[in-house]
């Protein structure tokens, strides 16, 4: 069985943050697109379960969402033991 997922109303969009990024072409023939997650969004969740920002990257992960409606949505997702990132303190400014 899919999973559905949930896709707020319009209501609930009208006071959500709105940052704007370029998106790069990335890989030898441009497979890959990638932009970034905005530092805010990471240190909310951090926050959320009692982390920091460095604890957060090297335990979850960003999940996409699509096809089922339109647009995308990410959402975070814990990061499997042999998927670790070797996050250190000093990589992010918390």
């Amino acid at each position: 069985m899919v999973e559905e997922a949930f896709i707020p109303e319009e209501e609930h969009l009208k006071d959500t943050y709105t940052k704007t990024y370029r998106m790069q072409a990335t890989g030898a023939s441009g497979d890959t697109i990638r932009t970034s997650v905005p530092r805010e969004v990471v240190a909310r969740e951090a926050r959320r379960r009692g982390m920091t920002i460095t604890q957060f990257v090297k335990y979850f992960k960003v999940q996409w969402l699509y096809n089922g409606f339109e647009g995308a949505w990410a959402k975070f997702v814990p990061r499997e033991e042999k998927d670790k990132f070797n996050a250190t303190e000093n990589n992010y400014k918390e």
